[in-house]
């Protein structure tokens, strides 16, 4: 057992889909470049010792002609394993989407697949995303 000044600050509650929409064109079954919006959103409860995280996912060809379309909200909620106060904020903007991400990213891979047409997210700085407000979109626009 890790020493009682090593312990962690949160543990997690759960690391869930709250909503998966899931549209498979027919018509379509090669790989397209596909356009990927990420948005982070946290909470924290009224007594603080709970949080959560919840980051939206919406993947579409840009012109709505590739493979499928796929939208998915995954929720993260921890809780507080002391009674020291803790600073939620940076957690949720920054470590909170980190431990949630790889779930969601196993998710897209796992109902891409089963559709005939692979798409693996790529892996996000979070820290860089909570920099820019909690969205992320690839591929990046192109700054002109």
């Amino acid at each position: 057992m890790l020493p009682k000044d090593r312990q962690p600050s949160v543990k997690v509650l759960a690391i869930v889909p709250s909503v998966i929409n899931f549209k498979r064109n027919a018509e379509k079954f090669e790989n397209a470049e596909m356009g990927i919006k990420l948005e982070v959103r946290g909470g924290i409860s009224e007594d603080r010792k709970n949080g959560s995280v919840t980051i939206f996912a919406d993947i579409h060809h840009k012109e709505h002609q590739g493979p499928f379309g796929l939208t998915i909200e995954m929720l993260g909620v921890f809780e507080k394993t002391s009674e020291e106060p803790f600073d939620w904020e940076p957690f949720l903007a920054v470590n909170a989407p980190a431990i949630v991400f790889p779930y969601l990213r196993e998710l897209v891979s796992d109902l891409s697949t089963r559709a005939g047409s692979t798409l693996i997210l790529p892996t996000i700085n979070t820290a860089a995303a909570a920099a820019t407000g909690g969205t992320i979109e690839w591929p990046p626009k192109k700054k002109e």
